[in-house]
């Protein structure tokens, strides 16, 4: 990562902060988390793409993915409300993910996803 992509000065410090052995994925959801609390209320136009393609993309790892929905949540990102819950309405996923779109999609509108076991797989 270090070689081969151009990394904010911010994330460098981050990353720098992170256990050395720490799980390369488990670092990139822990910068993704920060994010959300670096941006609490604010949401900034130029991270929200990068969020939802994380978000979208099932090559990534849940735990990923789940924060990435909980970002934009923190953010407060309400113009991605809509896509929020389209993905958890879109059928069957699995946890953690499943949680982090439903706590993301309850604190952006107060609505309790009480129906949360109906779209959770293992």
């Amino acid at each position: 990562m270090t070689r081969n992509t151009m990394v904010h000065e911010d994330f460098k410090r981050l990353f720098s902060a992170l256990p050395k052995d720490a799980h390369p994925m488990a670092a990139c959801a822990a910068a993704v988390w920060a994010l959300g609390y670096l941006h609490a209320n604010e949401p900034d136009p130029a991270l929200i793409p990068g969020l939802l393609g994380c978000l979208h993309n099932g090559q990534e790892a849940d735990s990923l993915r789940a924060m990435c929905a909980m970002t934009l949540a923190r953010m407060e990102a309400r113009i991605t409300l809509d896509t929020l819950r389209e993905f958890y309405s879109s059928g069957p996923i699995r946890r953690p993910l499943v949680h982090g779109v439903a706590w993301s999609i309850h604190s952006l509108t107060a609505v309790s996803y009480t129906h949360l076991r109906a779209h959770e797989t293992e």
